[in-house]
């Protein structure tokens, strides 16, 4: 048992026992005090280090581990995109079949506080899953989306400037189907705003663009991102190790 999941996996009538005295976000340990054969102690679970073997490492990259293509996993976003649901949530709509998108607030936004505005975009297009898939040729159709991102959210909410919104993709994103998340910069989202996890879409656009022909893409590019232990990814690569 290793990391920090040893207080997840403790059972809750020894859970009743521990109280929490101190935890480090970022050294990943936290410090509980309880008893061991009756007696008072303060017990330290820490995250130890992963295996950084090359087959370990060349795991996370591969398709067949990517299992938000499978089949029916998906069918939420299309429910989106057909009308099917939340469409009375929806901000923004370009109804285009192959350059459109809606714009759906988070569900934590309460569509008022423009400082913790956080929206993501999904497209219409279902042959894009993430990044892997953006080539150069895509370039004039992501300007497109990313200026009536801003400028629809700044119509609908003329409270917040251009300049004060974030455009930016996961990698690896939560689900493979293309989006997009539109939030504050005075947002505050946590990990999933961090270096190794989004990338500006400017950024991403510049890139594509800097490239030599059409046809190439994001699938040749050599890129970093974190992963949390929770994360499917991580799970399904480390129990196929076991």
């Amino acid at each position: 048992m290793e990391g920090l999941s040893l207080f997840r996996n403790i059972p809750l009538w020894w859970k009743s026992r521990l109280r929490l005295l101190n935890q480090n976000t970022l050294a990943k340990s936290v410090n509980l005090l309880g008893n061991i054969n009756s007696q008072q102690a303060i017990i330290i679970a820490e995250k130890t280090a992963f295996n950084v073997s090359t087959d370990i490492l060349e795991a996370f990259s591969s398709k067949e581990n990517l299992s938000e293509t499978e089949v029916g996993r998906l069918n939420w976003v299309y429910n989106i995109l057909e009308h099917k649901s939340e469409s009375e949530r929806i901000i923004i709509e370009d109804k285009d079949d192959r350059e459109g998108f809606i714009l759906l607030p988070d569900l934590k936004w309460d569509r008022r506080t423009m400082a913790s505005m956080y929206t993501m975009a999904i497209i219409n297009r279902r042959d894009v899953t993430s990044i892997r898939d953006l080539k150069k040729k895509d370039v004039p159709w992501l300007r497109r989306m990313q200026k009536k991102i801003l400028e629809g959210l700044c119509q609908k909410f003329p409270e917040i400037e251009e300049d004060q919104i974030k455009l930016y993709i996961h990698y690896q994103p939560s689900y493979y189907h293309f989006h997009i998340h539109a939030a504050a910069t005075s947002h505050d989202g946590g990990s999933g705003q961090t270096i190794g996890k989004a990338l500006l879409l400017a950024n991403v656009i510049s890139q594509l663009d800097s490239m030599s022909h059409e046809d190439a893409g994001f699938s040749d590019v050599e890129l970093t991102y974190t992963l949390g232990e929770e994360s499917e990814l991580w799970q399904k690569v480390f129990q196929k190790k076991e």
